[in-house]
């Protein structure tokens, strides 16, 4: 599944309206799929908050901010919480942009 989304996210590069296309996809996957079936769609956010090019790092201050919004709709939810916040940080890890973004937005996470 990761090499599918590198594929994916390089065919976006340069083109923000498909980088947006396919955050829209992650995005109708968390609100339509179960634990388990999120899976994919979770390889595929990590791929676009890790991408190292302004078309996909111009965006990752909105893409974490609707995550977040996302992450407190579905706080009833534990074990999807679980996955995406496991998800979040193990990119916070690899990516400095977005762990600036957790380190500069404490009070959303």
């Amino acid at each position: 599944m990761k090499a599918l989304s590198k594929a994916y996210c390089h065919f976006a590069i340069g083109d923000g309206a498909k980088v947006d296309a396919l955050w829209q996809t992650v995005l109708v996957s968390l609100d339509e799929k179960d634990n388990e079936q999120i899976r994919p769609f979770l390889a595929l956010m990590e791929q676009l908050l890790m991408v190292n090019h302004p078309t996909f790092s111009s965006r990752i201050a909105h893409f974490m901010n609707v995550l977040m919004e996302y992450i407190h709709k579905n706080e009833q939810y534990q074990k999807w919480v679980e996955l995406v916040i496991e998800k979040l940080f193990k990119v916070a890890f690899n990516s400095p942009l977005v762990a600036d973004w957790f380190k500069q937005n404490s009070k959303k996470w």
